[in-house]
């Protein structure tokens, strides 16, 4: 059987949109990122020469969609309280990650045979859940109701750790975490810098720093689980 690469289809996942079935998201999702494997997963203090070359993307990708300040991607003109398109994108992709962080993350808690993998599981489960309920309130506030089910493609980057144990599983979960944070940091910043709504600016503005703390612990991670998966 071929095997999954987690690390590319969450990338996929990663920013995978909300519009309807004409393929756009899928489309906006490939093109924002390319794939790393997991010999290529940054380590700690490198450049994050992706997140900038993914927040021009975002922009590009969303500028042509909506009433726009400059090329943000993100309406100004949006009353307090409502949410413009692209927020109501943000909404459903930022629930959708953390959905999946915190399944992933009991995941690893469960499976993992690395001490420090079990601990950033757990992590992601207190923390990921924390941000969600916040989200939630955000978003019942403007009229939304996020989703709280994975979608297809996190659901079989789930199906395929199931499948993995010992150092197979650290590494991959690992691969797969430094591409979710990725995409997360670089989504949240934008909206951190862009958002007309004040609520939601201001809850991705207090989830930055958290983000990029995951994602900063998972290239400190990195070299020992890629190399031993202990």
């Amino acid at each position: 059987m071929r095997r999954i690469n987690i690390g590319a289809i969450a990338l996929l996942f990663a920013l995978a949109g909300c519009s309807g079935g004409d393929g756009s998201s899928e489309r906006r999702s490939s093109a924002l990122y390319s794939p790393q494997t997991a010999s290529q997963v940054p380590q700690a203090g490198q450049a994050g020469q992706t997140s900038l070359g993914a927040r021009r993307n975002i922009a590009e990708q969303t500028g042509g969609s909506q009433a726009q300040s400059g090329t943000t991607g993100m309406s100004t003109t949006g009353a307090s309280g409502q949410l413009t398109a692209a927020e109501q994108a943000f909404v459903i992709e930022a629930a959708q990650h953390g959905t999946a962080e915190v399944q992933l993350g009991r995941l690893a808690e469960q499976k993992a045979s690395s001490a420090s993998v079990r601990d950033f599981g757990r992590r992601m489960v207190q923390q990921h859940s924390q941000s969600n309920q916040e989200l939630m309130q955000v978003a019942s506030r403007s009229g939304m109701s996020p989703p709280t089910t994975l979608p297809a493609a996190a659901q079989a980057v789930q199906n395929q750790l199931q499948q993995l144990s010992g150092s197979s599983f650290d590494r991959q979960y690992i691969e797969q975490q430094h591409a979710a944070h990725t995409a997360q940091v670089t989504m949240f910043r934008f909206t951190a810098d862009n958002a007309s709504n004040p609520a939601l600016r201001s809850f991705a503005q207090r989830n930055v720093p958290v983000l990029q703390q995951h994602l900063d612990m998972l290239r400190s991670m990195a070299p020992t689980v890629m190399r031993t998966g202990s």
